[in-house]
C-alpha cells in the first residue's frame, strides 16, 4: 500500500521542525504513533493512530455532492480529517461532519469551488489555516462554541460568504481569516475574541460596520476597513467601527482614518461598563415618548450617560427604568418639549445640569433614593448664556432628603410626598370643586398646574380619566376612597 505524509510531517513541512504550532492547533503526545498505511473505506482513503485506534481521514475520492462524514470506519472512530482531505473537490456542495471529529488540518476543504454550506461542530477546536481557502460558492457557515481559533486565511475568498458569526470560545482571529469575502455584510464578534490578525477582513467591500467588543486588545494592520480598487489599496467608503472608548478598537479606527461610534442597539448608542453593564451614551430615535430599556443585548442598564438625550426637542416624556443607578451631567439639558419624567427608586445621583433648558417640565417627583443632586439639575433654564428659574417650578420629594434640600437652597416650591393629601390636585390643601375643574383642565391638556401625585386617586401611577371619575365619584359623596 502507498505510503503518505503523516499528519505531524505536514505540520513540520508548513512550519518548520523547530517551529511551535499555530495556536489551537492539535499536539499530539510524542510516544503516538500511526500506520502510515493509507486503507480505503468506500471513497474514503485513512490512516489509523496505533495509540487510541482512532482514524484521520487522509483523502476523499468520491463525487457525491452533498457528503455525510461517517463518525466510525471499520469500527475506529473517526477523530481527524487530515491536510487537504478534501481539496478540489469541484462537486461537493455540502457536507456534515461528525461530532467525533476534533480536529480539521490545513486547507481541509480548501478550493472545493461548489460548497455552498457547512457546520462546524462542537467538538471542533479549532479552524486551521485555509480550512476554506476560495470556497467561493460558500454562503452560510456555522461555527460551533467549540472552537477557540480561526486560522489564518481560513475562509479567504469565500466571495459567497455574506455573514458569519463568532461564538464567545473563539479568542483569535488569523491573518487573512476572512480576506477578500467580498459578500459579507454582517460580522458578529462575541466577547471572548482578544486579537485580530493582519488583514483579517481585507477587501470585504460588502462590510460597512463591525463592533468590536472591548476584550479584543490586538488588532492587526489593515485588518478591517480596507479594500483594493484598481490594484490600489483604499478605506472602504463609510466603513464605522462600533466599540468602547479607550479601547484596541478606538485606537485603530483613529490610527486609520475610520470612523469611530459607540455600541449601537436600534435607538441606543451605548457602552459596556467594567462590572458587566450599559451606560447609555447617546438616543438617536425622535418618538415623543421614551421608555428606556432596563437591558440592551443583554445587558442590564445601570447608567444614563453625559448628554445623552441632551436637545432631543421633540421629547414629551420620558420613563426610566429601576436598573439605573445614575443619571449623567447634561443628560437630558435642552429637552425643550419634556413635560414628564419618572425617575425609579433605584436612582441615587442626578449629575449636574441634568434636566437645564427643560422648559417645558414644570414639575418633578424625586424619590428618596437620591442622595446627590448636581447644581441647576432641574428648574432652571438658560438664554444668552444666563440661567434663570423657571417659573411655578415644583418638587415632590421626601422631608429631609436631597429632593428637599435642593429645593430650599435654590427657591423652589417643595411639596412633601409623606404629606400630600389625595385628591388635592390644586395643592390648597383642601378637596372641592376646584380640585375637579383644575383635573379637568389638566386631561383637556390646559397649561394649568396640577399635583400629579395628589391627581392620582385611583393609586395605578397614571393620571387620567379614572381619576377624575373617582373624583367625581368622592365629592359626590359616593362610598369611594382615594388613593
Amino acid at each position: 500500500m502507498k505510503k503518505i505524509l503523516s499528519f505531524l510531517t505536514a505540520l513540520t513541512l508548513v512550519f518548520g521542525a523547530g517551529s511551535a504550532l499555530p495556536e489551537g492547533a492539535l499536539k499530539l503526545d510524542t510516544d503516538v504513533s500511526a500506520s502510515f498505511e493509507t486503507e480505503t473505506y468506500g471513497d474514503y482513503e485513512y490512516t489509523v493512530f496505533d495509540k487510541d485506534d482512532t482514524v484521520s481521514i487522509t483523502k476523499y475520492n468520491g463525487t457525491d455532492t452533498n457528503v455525510t462524514i461517517p463518525s466510525v470506519i471499520d469500527g475506529k472512530k473517526v477523530t481527524m480529517i487530515d491536510d487537504d482531505a478534501f481539496k478540489k473537490c469541484s462537486c461537493l456542495e455540502s457536507i456534515t461532519i461528525p461530532n467525533s471529529v476534533t480536529f480539521i488540518g490545513i486547507g481541509a476543504f480548501s478550493y472545493c469551488e461548489s460548497l455552498t454550506s457547512i457546520t462546524i461542530p462542537n467538538s471542533v477546536t479549532s479552524i486551521e489555516d485555509g480550512v476554506f481557502h476560495n470556497c467561493t460558492s460558500l454562503k452560510s457557515v456555522t461555527i460551533s462554541d467549540g472552537v477557540k481559533g480561526i486560522g489564518a486565511e481560513a475562509f479567504w475568498e469565500c466571495a459567497s460568504l455574506t455573514s458569519v458569526t463568532i461564538p464567545d470560545s473563539v479568542t483569535s482571529i488569523g491573518d487573512g481569516a476572512f480576506y477578500g469575502c467580498t459578500s459579507l455584510k454582517s460580522v458578529t464578534i462575541s466577547d471572548g475574541v482578544t486579537s485580530i490578525g493582519n488583514d483579517a477582513f481585507y477587501d470585504c467591500q460588502s462590510l460597512k460596520s463591525v463592533t468590536i467588543p472591548k476584550s479584543v486588545t490586538s488588532i492587526g494592520d489593515y485588518a478591517l476597513g480596507y479594500g483594493d480598487m484598481d490594484w490600489i489599496m483604499v478605506n472602504i467608503d463609510g466603513f464605522t467601527i462600533y466599540g468602547d472608548y479607550g479601547t484596541a478598537a478606538e485606537t485603530y479606527a483613529k490610527d486609520n482614518g475610520i470612523l469611530f461610534n459607540l455600541c449601537t442597539s436600534g435607538d441606543w448608542n451605548y457602552s459596556k461598563l467594567d462590572d458587566g453593564t450599559v451606560e447609555i451614551n447617546e438616543y438617536t430615535g425622535s418618538d415623543t415618548e421614551v421608555t428606556i430599556p432596563s437591558t440592551i443585548d443583554g445587558k442590564k442598564v445601570t447608567r444614563i450617560g453625559n448628554s445623552a438625550f441632551s436637545e432631543c426637542t421633540s421629547l414629551a416624556s420620558v420613563t426610566i427604568p429601576d436598573s439605573v443607578t445614575s443619571i449623567g451631567y447634561c443628560a437630558f439639558f435642552g429637552c425643550t418639549s419634556l413635560k414628564s419624567v419618572t425617575i425609579p427608586n433605584s436612582v441615587t445621583s442626578i449629575g449636574n445640569y441634568a434636566f437645564e433648558n427643560c422648559s417645558s417640565l414644570k414639575s418633578v417627583t424625586i424619590p428618596n433614593s437620591v442622595t446627590s443632586i448636581g447644581n441647576y439639575a432641574f428648574g432652571y433654564g438658560e438664554m444668552y448664556d444666563r440661567k434663570f428659574k423657571i417659573d411655578g417650578f415644583t418638587i415632590y420629594g421626601y422631608s429631609g432628603t436631597a429632593a428637599e434640600t435642593y429645593a430650599n437652597d435654590k427657591g423652589f416650591t417643595f411639596i412633601a410626598l409623606d404629606e400630600i393629601k389625595k385628591g388635592d390636585v390644586n395643592n390648597d390643601t383642601d378637596i372641592n370643586m376646584k380640585d375637579l375643574t383644575r383635573l379637568q383642565q389638566y386631561l383637556a391638556e390646559w397649561e394649568v398646574y396640577v399635583n400629579e401625585n395628589a391627581a392620582d386617586v385611583t393609586g395605578d401611577k397614571k393620571v387620567d380619566m379614572k381619576d377624575l371619575t373617582r373624583l367625581q365619584q368622592y365629592l359626590a359623596k359616593w362610598e369611594v376612597t382615594l388613593g
